[in-house]
């Protein structure tokens, strides 16, 4: 089980501003969690999710690839309040054992930063920035839409 860092009020700065992100920062909601990840793509088996203190949530799920797993992280780490996530989730394609999966790899953005920096910086190809947004389709809308503080995941090489 590994435990992943946000940063706390990075979902809802992009979207809100900062006077909602500190409110929405005083609650999680496992509720509106869900809800996100029912409005995903993502179809996680056995979901349940656990507020383990005021800025912690453990998940629990069985997904079919490691990808899911790694999007099922940043989609509930990318959550306004969510600090930590601490990962209880198994990769098992239906039908066949437990996968042995190498940890994801992230990236916070920081300020200056585009998706062919962070390329470049993490897969030595600025060319490989679509890469980078394909793997984070679910929390980017375009590859110029990136904000300060999101963690962004960076596929395998």
């Amino acid at each position: 089980m590994a435990i992943f860092n946000f940063v706390k009020q990075a979902g809802q700065l992009m979207s809100e501003g900062l006077d909602k992100a500190s409110a929405a920062a005083q609650e999680i909601s496992v509720q509106a969690i869900e809800a996100k990840i029912k409005a995903s793509s993502i179809e996680p088996r056995d979901l349940a999710l656990k507020k383990v203190d005021d800025e912690t949530v453990k998940i629990y799920a069985v997904v079919d690839t490691a990808a899911q797993m790694e999007e099922l992280i940043l989609l509930v780490g990318n959550t306004p309040g969510v600090a930590k996530v601490e990962n209880a989730l198994k990769v098992k394609p239906q039908g066949q054992p437990e996968e042995s999966i190498a940890l994801p790899k992230f990236y916070t953005v920081k300020a200056g930063d585009t998706l062919g920096d962070i390329a470049q910086r993490e897969l030595g190809d600025t060319n490989r920035y679509n890469e980078i947004f394909q793997a984070n389709r679910n929390i980017l809308s375009s590859p110029d839409a990136i904000d300060v503080g999101q963690t962004l995941r960076i596929p395998q090489s």
